[in-house]
């Protein structure tokens, strides 16, 4: 078995010809693994492989500014709440529209709330991001909204 950096572990099998190993997953996105057999005479079985893929983006909320939809207005501060679709999350970094980027710590709860007060009427976008307790960037989101 091939680990993410790319080393490969020999896992015994059993008296069955199965073999057990537990695995930490720690893509931002899913991860991958690729199994081969090794026969008692020393043959070596093509690869299988299995994928996963999962979503690590937060979810983010707001009752002024609602995703995709329209709210408040210019100079109307809005609540932006961040929670994590993962366990582990120990912060959230975000920006609107491009400024740069903020970074807040989690709660206790693993979400954190910003405000924001939109300049003008008009299209904005943030991007979020969570990065977890061992320091692992995960995926942003795009959390598009419109100001009356």
């Amino acid at each position: 078995m091939k680990t993410l950096d790319d080393s490969t572990v020999d896992v015994p099998a059993g008296s069955d010809g199965t073999a057990r190993a537990d695995l930490t997953l720690d893509g931002i996105a899913g991860d991958s693994v690729d199994v081969t057999s090794k026969s008692a005479n020393g043959w070596v079985s093509d690869a299988g492989s299995w994928n996963i893929g999962y979503d690590t983006t937060p979810t983010i909320t707001s009752d002024v500014y609602p995703e995709n939809g329209s709210g408040g207005g210019a100079g109307v501060p809005g609540t932006f709440t961040f929670a994590p679709k993962v366990k582990g999350v120990a912060s959230y970094t975000y920006s609107f529209d491009g400024d740069p980027e903020v970074t807040v710590d989690a709660g206790a709860d693993h979400t954190a709330s910003v405000d924001w007060t939109p300049p003008a009427a008009g299209d904005y976008c943030a991007t979020v991001y969570a990065t977890s307790a061992s320091g692992i960037r995960l995926q942003p989101y795009h959390y598009c909204f419109t100001v009356n």
